[in-house]
């Protein structure tokens, strides 16, 4: 429902010419926009934690994965305008991305804390402390390339950031899959046949949709400004 509110309300608010209609159009894109990285932040910590969907860890990965997206959100909005809208979207970026590596460090300090699934071992492990320091310096030098007028740089940052929550999340779930049964990779893994075949298969799709989003994103390249899209 997040994801429909997210998706629809672009297209009802330019159905009506009315302020009312569209401060709640614009409500629900933030509702649903916000709503949707929260539950799905809320299902991977109840995952990787083995805990219930709601729960301390699990809020807590979902109020991160909201500054992630915010922060994220923020820095391209930035590389793509000028003037004030960028000069605001670098102080809103900045915050959220204060608040996504406070929020990560309060993560791990609860989970630790509480030992849900057994975790508290792999947090001191070398991979786990070597994926948290280079958030910590995504996120500085990001903040640092935002405030420099750098903004593509600084969306660079916020994807490494991406990568990075991926690596830690593979490094708190590995060898395990599904922590509360205690499956592992290895009971659930398919054949390598299947494997090879979904790899050739899904291969030609997979260099369509890369050569879709160059070409869409060659054909809005540059800021937007008062004309419509610039080079």
């Amino acid at each position: 429902m997040a994801l429909l509110m997210r998706g629809v309300a672009p297209e009802l608010r330019e159905q009506r010419d009315d302020s009312e209609w569209h401060r709640r159009c614009d409500q629900l894109f933030v509702f649903g926009s916000t709503v949707t990285p929260l539950l799905l932040g809320m299902l991977v910590g109840s995952w990787i934690f083995g805990t219930a969907a709601v729960s301390l860890p699990s809020l807590l990965t979902g109020v991160g994965l909201v500054a992630l997206c915010l922060t994220s959100g923020a820095a391209f909005i930035a590389a793509k305008t000028s003037g004030p809208l960028s000069a605001d979207m670098v102080r809103y970026g900045t915050a959220s991305t204060a608040a996504y590596l406070a929020g990560v460090v309060v993560l791990l300090a609860v989970v630790y804390w509480l030992d849900p699934a057994n975790v508290r071992a792999l947090l001191v492990t070398l991979p786990a402390v070597a994926v948290v320091l280079a958030s910590v310096v995504f996120g500085v030098g990001g903040v640092v390339a935002a405030r420099q007028g750098r903004h593509k740089l600084w969306f660079g940052t916020t994807v490494g950031l991406s990568f990075l929550l991926v690596g830690l999340v593979a490094t708190l779930l590995y060898p395990t899959i599904y922590p509360v049964s205690g499956l592992t990779i290895d009971a659930v893994v398919v054949s390598p046949l299947a494997l090879n075949l979904t790899t050739i298969l899904g291969l030609p799709v997979l260099l369509l949709v890369l050569w879709y989003f160059k070409f869409l994103y060659g054909t809005f390249a540059g800021p937007v400004d008062g004309e419509g899209y610039g080079t």
